[in-house]
């Protein structure tokens, strides 16, 4: 991610030379580890939910973000799954055994990254480490019991202040 970053920089400035307009290159990784790149305006994205940018397992509490937003989405159905059904879009993720799953009115489309795996849900007060890959569209409901879509206490959480301390990968 922060390989040839001087050289990147360096392409950016030669191709904005001598051109109107404000200049902006850095997103939420240069705001945390590279004050060069702040030129007019930054563009601050996942560390809005206290999330760290970084690929190396760091949090956004290790920077002293704290999230400003949260990510949530409406439970819509909860499925049984039986041991050994693939899951989610090319069936990419196979549960191990019999599991209940709630898809969440939350996918690709909406924006949420489909490389960034869920790590992390909840469906009302409880939240959970969930072991299903990264769908973008629900979680493994296993430890909720009485969860059923069209509740109150029915939505998924992603991002935000309820996961500020955890990690995205």
């Amino acid at each position: 991610m922060w390989r040839n970053r001087e050289k990147q920089l360096a392409i950016f400035n030669t191709f904005c030379e001598g051109k109107p307009g404000q200049r902006s290159i850095a997103a939420s990784g240069g705001i945390l580890l590279w004050p060069q790149s702040h030129f007019d305006w930054v563009r601050p994205g996942i560390i809005l939910y206290g999330v760290s940018p970084l690929e190396d397992r760091s949090t956004g509490a290790d920077f002293g973000c704290q999230p400003v937003m949260s990510l949530t989405s409406s439970l819509i159905a909860v499925r049984e799954h039986k041991a050994g059904e693939p899951v989610g879009y090319g069936g990419t993720w196979v549960s191990e055994r019999d599991t209940r799953l709630g898809v969440v009115a939350m996918g690709y489309g909406d924006g949420y990254p489909r490389a960034r795996a869920v790590r992390y849900a909840s469906a009302g007060e409880r939240s959970r480490s969930t072991d299903c890959r990264a769908r973008g569209d629900g979680y493994d409901l296993r430890r909720l019991r009485s969860t059923s879509a069209g509740q109150s206490r029915g939505s998924g959480h992603f991002m935000g202040r309820r996961f500020a301390r955890r990690t995205y990968r």
